[in-house]
């Protein structure tokens, strides 16, 4: 590596060089190399529009020169001058796979594709494109595609620890977690000292409720690597799920990961929870406080926008008014012998508890948290609501197989005697579109006291969309479960709504009169296997939810009314919610 001094020096040298031959654009190109390298990016940018001013067919230049405004955080400019380098020489693969970055970083993830692509078709094994084109994949949840991709870098180099890596990040999403952890172990087996695949696989292990597995990739981690920050917080994380409440606030207060806010995040809400669990309710508090304050800063943040959700929500309380109704065409609906059943309610409202008690009986199937209703009404005619009136019966029996060939994607419909449940809470915004394109579906809508469902949501640490970055503080999360649910409350008025209602707390105080409600209203006979709902937990291997561990422990009852413990850090928003609360039989 080359040292600052030898920098300066060349960078003196060349500046000799430019005063007797100042018009040769190589030393200017040079010069702007050298200065780039030191960070000075000012100077390194005058430098490179000297060179490609002296040579205006000079791609390397104009490469260069986007490169520094990309530093510079000047993204239209940097665009502009690669796309001149391009056009200088279409076959610039350096331009062409910066311009892919620079897009995917954008989110402009079709047009990062389209560069990527065209980097490939130059050079079909160009490793750093295939695996960066793999990455848009998997963002846009095209996993196959993202698979082919790091699987061909396997063929073309053994070792690169990346594509094993990304592969199992992929299969875990999936929820294939053994294959997940294969890969994850491959990287070890060729590169002992990879601390990225140990984090993986802790992720992979707890994820999936495999504390035993965590335990023992742990103990050969800490061997490894005997002084590792990060160890500590995964040792903390072990003792939470060990139920060592304070064994792991030792672990978690002796560490901070100041630099690493992804991490320290983490941190953060593991300990509220370990507070909570002990009954420190302001510290739990606390803690869950400074985690949502951290992901509202964090960088990630800046890919979402809380309002859009609202605003969502919104144009669907606009919309699905008596008049508008009232006023749908009227359809001969297509012969279907499927009739959609959805599993919905606000987010931590007990679903992912009712779905693993669901998916124990023999003749259910559940699909978890997959945005197949969001794919169908993305294909409605013009993306409009106001298409809801005019549609067609041929376009809703296309919308139907668009919907269908989702689910045949995700489960065999190779038993026709079973049922399918689609469970997505927030799948409750959308009621309104299903019943126009399914108007005999099933709903099965979880209810849990409002209090609750909004505390409970400031305390997850959620993966960021649109939606949740609505739960980082408990004002915005009381305004979205009161939308939410008014929401609700306006489709079962106005549309035809086929549904059955359960409470968390019926389900947890009286566990088998509540699942048997459920099973009546979908034709189905208590079976025994419903008692073992554990051990299904167990077995479906990663759960996606943040009740991931949760509901494999016995049915218990700390969840409900925790509002109360919280009480005075939830006044302020009870009135808000005062007429859910009542509308939903709570009486406090």
């Amino acid at each position: 590596m080359t040292s600052k001094s030898e920098v300066i020096k060349h960078i003196k040298s060349l500046e000799s060089l430019i005063k007797t031959e100042p018009n040769n654009f190589a030393n200017y190109f040079h010069l702007g190399d050298a200065y780039r390298k030191i960070n000075k990016y000012n100077l390194a940018l005058k430098n490179y529009k000297k060179s490609v001013d002296l040579n205006k067919s000079f791609p390397e230049g104009f490469n260069n020169l986007a490169s520094i405004y990309k530093e510079l955080e000047n993204i239209e400019n940097s665009i502009f001058f690669f796309k001149k380098a391009i056009e200088l020489n279409p076959n610039y693969i350096n331009a062409l796979y910066n311009l892919g970055n620079i897009y995917f970083d954008e989110s402009h993830y079709e047009e990062s594709i389209s560069y990527f692509e065209k980097v490939l078709q130059i050079n079909p094994d160009h490793i750093a494109s295939l695996n960066n084109l793999g990455i848009v994949f998997k963002k846009i949840k095209k996993y196959d595609d993202a698979l082919k991709c790091f699987r061909k870098i396997i063929k073309i180099d053994f070792n690169f620890l990346k594509a094993y890596n990304n592969i199992g990040n992929i299969l875990l999403e999936a929820g294939d977690v053994e294959n997940a952890a294969a890969n994850y172990k491959k990287v070890l087996d060729l590169n002992p000292d990879n601390i990225i695949s140990y984090k993986n696989l802790f992720a992979a292990y707890e994820n999936s409720n495999q504390i035993k597995n965590y335990e023992k990739i742990l103990k050969l981690a800490e061997v490894k690597f005997p002084n590792n920050k990060f160890l500590k917080l995964y040792k903390g994380i072990l003792f939470f799920r060990k139920k060592k409440f304070k064994d792991s606030i030792k672990y978690l207060n002796k560490i901070n990961f100041i630099d690493e806010s992804e991490t320290e995040i983490k941190r953060l809400f593991f300990l509220g929870k370990a507070y909570d669990s002990i009954k420190e309710i302001d510290k739990a508090f606390k803690f869950f406080t400074l985690g949502n304050q951290l992901t509202s800063s964090s960088y990630n943040m800046k890919n979402f926008n809380k309002k859009k959700y609202l605003d969502s929500i919104l144009e669907r309380k606009k919309y699905f008014i008596k008049e508008n109704v009232n006023n749908w065409t009227k359809l001969n609906y297509p012969l279907d012998s499927f009739n959609p059943i959805f599993l919905i309610g606000f987010p931590r409202s007990g679903t992912t508890l009712l779905d693993t008690i669901l998916r124990s009986h023999p003749k259910i199937k559940v699909i978890e948290e997959k945005p197949m209703i969001l794919n169908m009404i993305n294909n409605i005619k013009n993306n409009k609501l106001k298409s809801l009136q005019n549609i067609t019966s041929e376009e809703i029996l296309n919308l139907r197989k668009s919907y269908l060939f989702e689910i045949k994607k995700n489960v065999s419909f190779t038993n026709k005697s079973n049922i399918i449940i689609d469970k997505l809470p927030l799948n409750i915004i959308n009621v309104g579109e299903i019943i126009r394109i399914f108007p005999t579906a099933k709903f099965i809508l979880s209810i849990r006291h409002p209090l609750d469902c909004v505390l409970s949501c400031f305390m997850q640490d959620f993966k960021l969309n649109n939606a949740m970055s609505n739960f980082l503080n408990i004002d915005d999360a009381s305004n979205l479960y009161k939308n939410t649910m008014n929401l609700w409350n306006q489709y079962i008025s106005v549309l035809e709504v086929n549904y059955v209602s359960v409470k968390y707390e019926d389900l947890v105080n009286n566990f088998k009169p509540s699942v048997e409600k459920v099973l009546n209203y979908i034709d189905l006979k208590w079976d025994k296997s419903l008692t073992n709902y554990r051990e299904t937990a167990l077995d479906r291997g990663r759960i996606s939810t943040p009740s991931y561990y949760q509901v494999i422990q016995p049915i218990y009852k700390n969840a409900s009314y925790r509002w109360k413990k919280y009480n005075k850090y939830l006044s302020h928003i009870e009135l808000n919610l005062a007429d859910l609360i009542k509308k939903f039989e709570y009486y406090n």
